[in-house]
């Protein structure tokens, strides 16, 4: 099965490497920012993985490289704004999870969630590859499900944050919150873990927090995530 992967990053790159070990020279992958489309020469391409960050131009640029291609299946794994993957034909949305020091290893382990209208085409492709699928019937669903998963993350620095501007106010060391919630965490079951973080002490870093979260809070606004979007 001929397929291609846009966007070679910090996503992109780990999910070539393990569709070609699978598919081998079935896999083209191209970095859009070192291979020019003048270059790439149309071909029939069965399916398109889409790795690159969400913009402006997304929907225009994947257009682009589907008139190059001409794929059957398309699976957006970027995360894009809630509806975005609809607007493109034969897309499914499979949001990336994983930590950036070890993605291939995380891409391998975490679920690959999978929403659209083709996704037993998807399963069956990323499945044959090793990934642990699960389906859903709609891509609104996977691509909100990973915008919340961002901005719960940015929730959860944001308050370790508000806890040590009160540790700091009644002078007392932020290791005391970090050792209370080891213990709690050790006492409770796995439904009730709270997240060990440290505070941002400054703008919470990163590209993927603070922009998603933008992004959701520009659908849905909301109180508890424009307190996040102050640590931009």
């Amino acid at each position: 099965m001929k397929s291609a992967v846009i966007g070679l990053g910090e996503t992109g790159g780990p999910l070539f490497e393990i569709l070609q070990e699978h598919y081998g020279n079935d896999v083209e992958g191209y970095d859009i920012k070192t291979t020019p489309l003048i270059k790439i020469l149309p071909h029939d391409i069965e399916v398109l993985n889409i790795t690159i960050p969400y913009s402006d131009k997304f929907l225009d640029i994947i257009n682009v490289y589907q008139d190059l291609f001409n794929p059957s299946l398309v699976i957006v794994h970027s995360t894009v704004p809630i509806g975005t993957t609809r607007q493109i034909p034969n897309a499914v949305h499979s949001p990336i999870l994983g930590r950036h020091d070890r993605m291939k290893e995380d891409l391998k382990t975490f679920k690959k969630w999978i929403g659209g209208e083709k996704v037993e085409e998807a399963r069956n492709y990323l499945q044959r590859a090793g990934f642990y699928c699960e389906c859903v019937s709609t891509s609104e669903e996977t691509e909100a499900l990973k915008l919340m998963c961002l901005a719960k993350y940015g929730m959860s620095i944001a308050f370790a944050q508000y806890q040590k501007e009160l540790c700091d106010i009644y002078g007392f060391s932020y290791n005391h919150v970090i050792e209370w919630d080891v213990y709690y965490n050790r006492g409770v079951g796995p439904l009730f873990q709270r997240p060990i973080l440290q505070p941002p002490n400054g703008p919470i870093k990163g590209h993927c927090v603070i922009p998603n979260t933008k992004i959701l809070n520009q659908q849905h606004p909301n109180p508890i995530l424009q307190e996040v979007l102050k640590y931009e």
